[in-house]
């Protein structure tokens, strides 16, 4: 049994640091001030570890390998492998779904992951809500170009560059430092000559969805982006109000986050069974 003992070095002078705080003084007296709390600390017996050596939390070069070492992995049986994508793939459809179930005015959701190798954007995600249904024969059909994979003429999320398309885009203007929401609509951006052409965004205009929102994450060095999305006649006020705003913030680390998690999922069980192989094949011999 280890007893610790904690031993402080007394301070005489707690009243006249308190005397000195509540008697007026000049502007000038402030730094007497700061030296006198300084001193204070530093006659305490009590200190804080230092984190100084603690290592970042932004693992991007980790998880950009393990994003490799999962794609290229035939470690995991095509049975198991399919049930574990499945189930992650449910869980984030499910999350966004609640994401924008709970939020006011957002019908529509897009999300994108960076890829630090090529510094293009993958599509992971989207999701419309139920209650959008286009009523116009041309809106429906543009959505159809979008959701529909039997259409001939079906248009699939492609890669995108930065500055192109919708990830592209906000991902240029927009950080997770950001304390508010950036809204654009989505003619604006289309019609905006010094942008790339997409053609999946200009579909995304013409089936209904007017403006749009984009939220990105940071998960441990695994980046993306949300795309929220809202019909052009939605209250930009409301859009804006604070509880609605923090909702979308936070809503797009936990959908980055799950999608984070079927990676390090993944590679943990990859690792998992390559030992366990390892393991056995020492047996036998």
């Amino acid at each position: 049994l280890h007893i610790i003992t904690m031993q402080s070095t007394p301070v005489n002078n707690d009243n006249d640091v308190e005397q000195q705080l509540q008697s007026p003084s000049s502007p000038a007296d402030g730094n007497e001030v700061s030296s006198i709390h300084k001193q204070h600390r530093r006659q305490s017996s009590f200190r804080f570890p230092s984190v100084s050596g603690r290592s970042s939390v932004h693992d991007t070069t980790i998880i950009s390998s393990l994003r490799q070492s999962v794609a290229d992995c035939e470690q995991v049986d095509e049975a198991q492998d399919s049930q574990t994508t499945s189930a992650y793939e449910s869980l984030l459809q499910k999350t966004i779904q609640n994401a924008c179930n709970s939020a006011f005015g957002i019908i529509g959701a897009d999300v994108w992951l960076y890829d630090e190798i090529d510094w293009s954007f993958q599509h992971a995600a989207y999701y419309r809500h139920n209650i959008y249904k286009p009523k116009g024969s041309a809106e429906k059909y543009a959505l159809a170009r979008i959701e529909d994979t039997n259409l001939r003429d079906y248009v699939p999320p492609t890669r995108q560059i930065p500055g192109s398309g919708l990830a592209g885009y906000f991902f240029s203007i927009c950080s997770t430092h950001d304390r508010t929401n950036t809204w654009r609509e989505v003619r604006a951006i289309t019609s905006d000559p010094d942008q790339p052409p997409d053609e999946r965004t200009k579909l995304l205009e013409m089936c209904g969805y007017g403006r749009a929102c984009g939220v990105p994450f940071d998960i441990r060095g695994y980046r993306g982006i949300v795309i929220y999305l809202a019909r052009q006649s939605a209250d930009h006020n409301q859009l804006s109000e604070v509880a609605n705003e923090i909702h979308l913030r936070v809503s797009a680390d936990l959908i980055g986050a799950v999608s984070c998690s079927s990676i390090t999922s993944a590679a943990s069980i990859n690792a998992k069974n390559t030992r366990n192989a390892k393991t056995l094949s020492r047996v036998r011999v």
